[in-house]
């Protein structure tokens, strides 16, 4: 191959300068090649220097061209804008691409003949070809918007071939007489062109995985933003793969139903990796106030879960930091870092978590799943050690050989929705007891520990902001209500309030007639509705508060749970009266449930998934309430307008 020979004026200044070219180490070639580097290193470096080409040749004892050679060689541009450098010396090292000069392979015999270089000379000669392959790699085949997504190598292949056969009509010519028509070539020539090309790239692995592309794995580091426990707290939620089912009361007895796939949410320091709280919650898309119950778990005292299912138990020293750790006593991270994802931006969120922790809250970009990689790598170590060993799991995608019907095997093996949140507890508690080589092989709360001792401790945490009327603990929403009742005679009625069409009061409240009309502060704890906390505007603490009805006492349920079965009375699906308002809903579900389940058996049932995450926020027993007589529903038939226009009915 001819190459162009660039001489000292035409040099750029920055090439020249040899102390930036990548170093050379000789001592793997021959002793002829080692020394023929030596020889001709100073030649070089004098003819860059000073731009004396014959005094330079001389020194190395060769030709004036032969040097040029040797610089122009050395000066080759790589890939990354900067040059090959002192490589270029070492004896036959190519330094250029391959380029055929001889003819083409012809004849029918010519895919037994050597080929090398035939594929790229032949896209030389056809110009239209080679676009058309280019294009398809890098923008995808199809037109317009209607591209996909990823174009794979035997597609471009395909195209080939119908342009060739379009061009080329002699079966015994180039590439034609090749086996497959060149298929090993073009799949050579995509592989290539997706290394060296950024948009081909992008095409082939998606946007997403070429954006994150651009900021890992690239030699380049950011600055640590963190240096202690607290500073940084990564929360996200992740759908586990695994199902669970439901066990009710079937028409010949027993009868398991599938239920969705839980979803986890963990609070994890970006620091240390302990999980400081997580919550659960089995439904069809995750929830903020879920978010807001993981953040209120890591500010309080942990306690073991009762473990239900057999065969798994807590590790030694396994637990949550709040609880497990000495001198740990206080929640008060400096920042949240969140996903983009549409819960993060509830106002539980942005007002009451941040108001209440008084820390600042950021987001990830959108795709950037790097910038939680914390959390990632949490919920990635889970599923291989623990979530993708169970039975029922789905596998890490429908490519996995281990793949199996989850939903069906949850019913037949009769996995129980409360025994997969026994695993989900001891996997998270066991996974903070466990030594990390990141962290020193040690585990996150050895490394918590070490950094709470007395004797040594590393830093002041941070206090923690006191409950107020208007920033209460994690797990309260904040309401404005007004103070109901009547003072006039023969309509006399104790004041009140209302939250969620149910009735508040207490003995200080149902004495103050005073306060009939007054704003009121509620603090309405959305795990257990039975009771709230009222406040007058000016800050005046009226204490605890108990529903009046007798329905909603009996039995803990959250807000959610209100709201459901509200929209069921309205709708005239459940009684306006009964003795307890969440066994009828729970037996209304399982009813429904059981009818699903015999339309779809062994299929998930979106009942049975509000059924099965009812009973755990409500932590009742459906069996319990099996047993009570239900409610019977007798819904008064509207009164149907008479007519004037139609005539009376004739019976006879």
């Amino acid at each position: 191959m001819s190459r162009k020979r660039l001489t000292f004026k035409v040099i750029p200044a920055e090439h020249r300068d040899t102390s930036r070219w990548p170093k050379i180490d000789t001592s793997a070639l021959s002793q002829e090649d080692q020394q023929r580097v030596e020889r001709l290193m100073p030649a070089v470096q004098s003819y860059l220097d000073t731009g004396r080409l014959t005094a330079a040749a001389a020194s190395a004892g060769i030709c004036n061209s032969a040097l040029l050679e040797q610089v122009g060689r050395c000066l080759t541009p790589l890939a990354d804008g900067s040059v090959l450098g002192w490589a270029g010396l070492v004896a036959q090292l190519r330094v250029s691409p391959y380029l055929r000069s001889a003819d083409l392979p012809a004849g029918a015999k010519a895919s037994q003949e050597g080929a090398a270089g035939a594929f790229k000379r032949f896209l030389a000669e056809h110009p239209k070809i080679k676009d058309a392959l280019d294009n398809a790699i890098r923008k995808g085949l199809g037109k317009g918007n209607a591209r996909a997504a990823h174009t794979p190598a035997k597609a471009v292949w395909r195209l080939f071939k119908r342009k060739v056969e379009e061009v080329i009509t002699d079966e015994t010519e180039y590439p034609r007489n090749q086996i497959n028509c060149g298929r090993r070539s073009v799949e050579r020539y995509v592989k290539d062109m997706i290394a060296s090309d950024a948009r081909a790239r992008r095409t082939a692995v998606g946007a997403a995985t070429a954006q994150a592309l651009g900021s890992v794995g690239s030699g380049e580091h950011s600055f640590d933003l963190v240096g202690m426990d607290q500073d940084l707290m990564g929360i996200d939620a992740h759908h586990m793969d695994f199902f669970g089912s439901i066990e009710i009361e079937g028409p010949a007895g027993p009868q398991s139903i599938a239920v969705e796939r839980i979803w986890v949410y963990v609070v994890i320091c970006m620091k240390t990796r302990a999980v400081h709280g997580y919550s659960v919650s089995i439904r069809t898309e995750p929830v903020a106030e879920q978010i807001e119950l993981a953040l209120d778990m890591a500010s309080r005292p942990w306690a073991p879960r009762e473990i239900k299912m057999r065969g798994v138990s807590y590790c030694e020293g396994a637990g949550f930091p709040m609880g497990c750790v000495d001198g740990l006593t206080v929640f008060a991270p400096a920042a949240l870092r969140m996903d983009s994802a549409m819960q993060s931006f509830a106002n539980n969120v942005l007002q009451r978590s941040r108001r209440r922790l008084g820390c600042a809250v950021s987001y990830s970009a959108i795709g950037a799943w790097y910038h939680n990689d914390t959390v990632e790598r949490l919920f990635g170590t889970l599923e291989r050690r623990w979530f993708h060993q169970l039975p029922t799991s789905v596998g890490t995608g429908p490519k996995d050989p281990k793949k199996t019907d989850g939903a069906a095997e949850a019913v037949r093996l009769r996995v129980s929705w409360d025994e997969l949140l026994d695993v989900v507890e001891i996997a998270i508690a066991n996974y903070n007891a466990t030594s990390q080589p990141g962290l020193g092989y040690r585990s996150p709360l050895e490394v918590l520990r070490a950094n709470y001792e007395v004797e040594r401790q590393r830093f002041v945490p941070r206090p923690v902001m006191p409950a107020t009327m208007l920033t209460p603990r994690l797990g309260v929403a904040i309401e404005r209500a007004v103070v109901r009742g009547s003072c006039r005679p023969g309509r006399m009625r104790r004041p009140y309030i209302q939250v969620d069409k149910a009735t508040y009061a207490n003995p200080q409240l149902a004495a103050a007639f005073d306060k009939i009309g007054e704003g009121v502060i509620v603090h309405v704890h959305i795990e257990d509705m039975r009771t709230v906390e009222v406040y007058l505007e000016n800050g005046t603490y009226l204490g605890w508060m108990t529903v009046q009805h007798k329905g909603w006492r009996q039995t803990k349920h959250s807000r959610d749970v209100r709201k459901q079965i509200n929209r069921l009375r309205d709708a005239r699906e459940m009684a306006d009266t009964s003795d307890d308002f969440v066994a009828d809903f729970l037996n209304y579900l399982a009813d429904k449930a059981a009818v699903e389940a015999r339309e779809r058996p062994q299929r998930v049932s979106e009942t049975a998934t509000r059924l099965a995450d009812t009973l755990r926020s409500s932590g009742a027993q459906l069996s319990d309430l099996r047993q009570r007589k239900p409610t019977e529903v007798h819904v008064p038939l509207r009164p149907v307008p008479a007519l004037s226009h139609l005539p009376a009915p004739n019976w006879d």
